[in-house]
């Protein structure tokens, strides 16, 4: 019987306490940060921000007058030198390439400087460690540029061979809506890229 009596003592020591049990039970979850505070928030906010400074930029009389004008006869530059080593007989004047053929005038929209403001924007709104950032820019850019140039030369050869209306819908309608999807699909690979390095840097410096 003292045996018995010891044990259902300690059983009852070992019991957790069932007040105890209600009260921790109706913190429930926790809270969720406030709407400001959430990451994805604060990306659309900078993403907006950032094209917006950009749009403004490109309206000034600095870039108007003085970055567009030779950024567009560097564009028309290797646009004709790409046409050259593809056989054709392309001159460059000013911004534009032109043969016996056919020819193109690289005008703004032709330029691909809104894609690259948006990657920029979103490259820069990501909330990452800001190391990534920097060959996710360089890489992402060049694509971008690169992109452009097959753009150019591609619009050169559909004049070629096809009437005005298919030149009109290529240029104003499938490169405009492709280069903006390359845009998100070249800042969405990197950044799977820099998530995994922004998780790796703070397990490095837990």
């Amino acid at each position: 019987m003292t045996r018995h009596s010891e044990t259902s003592k300690g059983e009852g020591k070992r019991s957790p306490n069932p007040s105890r049990r209600r009260k921790s039970g109706q913190n429930g979850p926790p809270r969720r940060p406030p709407l400001f505070k959430r990451p994805i928030f604060r990306f659309v906010v900078m993403l907006l921000l950032i094209l917006g400074f950009f749009e403004l930029l490109l309206l000034t009389d600095l870039v108007k007058k003085k970055a567009s004008p030779p950024y567009l006869e560097f564009h028309a530059w290797m646009s004709g030198t790409v046409l050259s080593w593809l056989g054709e007989d392309a001159h460059v004047s000013g911004s534009v390439v032109h043969s016996n053929r056919f020819s193109v005038n690289i005008k703004k929209g032709c330029d691909a400087l809104q894609p690259c403001a948006l990657f920029i924007a979103a490259v820069l709104a990501s909330p990452v460690v800001f190391k990534p950032k920097i060959p996710g820019l360089v890489l992402g850019l060049l694509f971008l540029m690169l992109m452009n140039l097959v753009r150019v030369v591609s619009l050169f050869y559909v004049g070629i061979y096809f009437d005005q209306s298919v030149f009109d819908i290529m240029h104003h309608d499938v490169w405009q809506a492709t280069f903006i999807f390359l845009a998100i699909v070249a800042w969405a690979i990197w950044a799977l890229w820099a998530v995994k390095e922004t998780v790796r840097a703070r397990h490095a410096s837990a």
